[in-house]
């Protein structure tokens, strides 16, 4: 270290304690487990910790001494994905119609994606048979 330079440790935000942050970044590996399990995804897992952490420093002050504080902190991430993915359903999804008016025909016949999805689906033998079907029965299937 150069010479009139001192070494700086952050201090803990009022509420906290440096015992009290060590061991919740002591959870970090399980954390980062149970947000991959829920996210399937490793920088959405990433994000969640980080967005856990973030809330467990910030509302320290709530947390009880003598309580468990793995839970408080798993709580935490399993609230803040709850939330992430409450808030996700509520985005709305962006529909190019003129894309879908445009949509591919078969056979000059006019294909619906739903009608393309249920082709990419369905086992050879029975999309056979539901394309033997009368159209009525085909729209009630």
């Amino acid at each position: 270290m150069p010479a009139g330079r001192r070494e700086v440790t952050p201090r803990p935000a009022a509420g906290r304690s440096r015992p009290f942050d060590a061991e919740v970044l002591s959870f970090i590996d399980g954390l980062y487990g149970a947000a991959l399990r829920l996210t399937r995804n490793a920088a959405d897992a990433e994000d969640l910790v980080q967005e856990t952490c973030l809330r467990a420093f910030r509302f320290a002050g709530t947390f009880e001494p003598g309580t468990n504080l793995k839970a408080w902190v798993f709580t935490i991430l399993h609230n803040t994905f709850r939330n992430d993915v409450r808030h996700a359903g509520r985005d709305p999804i962006d529909v190019d119609s003129e894309v879908v008016e445009r949509a591919p025909t078969r056979g000059g016949q006019e294909t619906s994606p739903e009608q393309l999805l249920l082709r990419q689906t369905l086992d050879a033998d029975l999309q056979a048979a539901l394309d033997a079907l009368p159209a009525p029965f085909r729209q009630a299937v």
